[in-house]
C-alpha cells in the first residue's frame, strides 16, 4: 500500500485502513471530521448537503450527531444507483 501514496501529498489529506480491507464506522466518522474540518462546517453556518451512499456506517449514532451538529443535510443515493450517479464510475472509470 505504501506505493500508493504519492510524494506530493500536502500532510492535509487522511489516509486510514481497516484490519479486513473494507470501510467501517471508524473509518468513516474519521472521513466525516476531515470533510467537516476541510469545508469549514461549524453550527452557526449555512448548511449544507451531504451525499451518501446506503453504507451502514453512514446511519450509526455518532456519525448522524456528528454532520447534524455540523449543519449538514444527508442525501442518500439508492444504493442500485450509485454506479450510474456517481461522476468517475460513469465518466472516467467508465470501461
Amino acid at each position: 500500500m505504501e506505493s500508493w501514496i504519492h510524494e506530493s501529498l500536502t500532510g492535509a489529506e487522511v489516509i486510514t485502513i481497516s484490519p479486513t480491507g473494507y470501510t467501517n464506522e471508524n473509518i468513516a466518522l474519521t472521513w466525516l471530521n476531515h470533510f467537516i474540518k476541510h469545508v469549514g462546517a461549524e453550527s452557526n453556518e449555512h448548511w449544507g448537503m451531504l451525499l451518501l451512499d446506503s453504507h451502514s456506517s453512514h446511519w450509526q449514532s455518532d456519525f448522524i450527531i456528528k454532520y447534524r451538529e455540523n449543519q449538514n443535510i444527508p442525501f442518500e443515493f439508492l444504493s442500485c444507483m450509485t454506479n450510474i450517479l456517481q461522476l468517475l464510475d460513469v465518466g472516467i472509470f467508465r470501461p
